[in-house]
């Protein structure tokens, strides 16, 4: 039995693609994460889109201000975490 998925609504082809963007987003983070702690420290923030690092800061809500003002779009398929894991 094969197993498909039927997107018929743009919203729904949106959320699919912006959702497969953060994901490998997220793989890049998780690639370079050894390589971002030595250079960034452990207590940065990254924002990563279209699989490079776009910014990063360890303030989250300065991180975030930033993001909003510069991709005010492309934000919704970034993928921004803390190199050291959760606070």
């Amino acid at each position: 039995m094969a197993w498909w998925l039927r997107i018929d609504q743009k919203s729904d082809k949106e959320m699919v693609a912006r959702a497969f963007s953060i994901l490998r987003n997220r793989r890049c983070i998780e690639e370079e994460r050894a390589s971002l702690i030595s250079r960034l420290g452990k207590d940065e923030y990254v924002a990563y889109f279209g699989g490079r690092l776009v910014d990063h800061d360890k303030d989250l809500d300065a991180l975030s201000g930033r993001l909003a003002k510069k991709y005010p779009e492309q934000r919704k398929s970034m993928a921004v975490e803390r190199l050291g894991g959760e606070k």
